[in-house]
């Protein structure tokens, strides 16, 4: 698998590289990380203008991860950052702004009787107590952020 193999500019690309993580662990993402030559997401556009002698400059083996597992949120961090390759945020833009695209990620428990339930809350937005409430709810950044998600869900080992 090549790493940040999506353009940004199409919803399905970013779906189809989305599918290559089904069954994948968060360790393999990050040694796929780890092996790779590069270390964030370079659109293919930006990427073929690049003169031979102005590529960016390969990164392999010089990469420091260091994941906090006590962190809250570090495991959807791990997700955007290792695999999709951009820093992860708070702005109240979608994730893949350019085809409007949230991207989250969500644990799923295992119960004793053998079914699943939601691991825990899952949150879009954040309010802000600062800027007066859009009364039209399709003009609201919320509506901007969920109109189209990208729903991860991951079996949480809880051992």
């Amino acid at each position: 698998m090549k790493l940040f193999d999506y353009d940004d500019r199409n919803i399905d690309s970013i779906f189809s590289y989305a599918k290559k993580l089904e069954g994948m662990t968060f360790n393999e993402i990050l040694e796929e990380f780890q092996n790779s030559q590069v270390d964030h997401y370079i659109n293919p556009e930006d990427y073929s203008s690049f003169s031979s002698s102005a590529e960016p400059k390969p990164t392999y083996g010089k990469k420091n991860i260091k994941v906090n597992l006590n962190s809250k949120g570090v495991l959807g961090n791990l997700i955007e950052k290792y695999y999709f390759g951009y820093e992860p945020n708070s702005e109240q833009a979608a994730d893949f702004d350019k085809v409007g695209l949230e991207l989250k990620q969500t644990p799923i428990d295992l119960k004793k009787d053998g079914s699943y339930i939601a691991g825990e809350r899952l949150s879009i937005t954040n309010i802000s107590y600062e800027e007066p409430v859009e009364d039209d709810f399709f003009k609201s950044h919320v509506w901007a952020k969920i109109k189209a998600i990208l729903l991860i869900h991951y079996l949480r080992d809880k051992a």
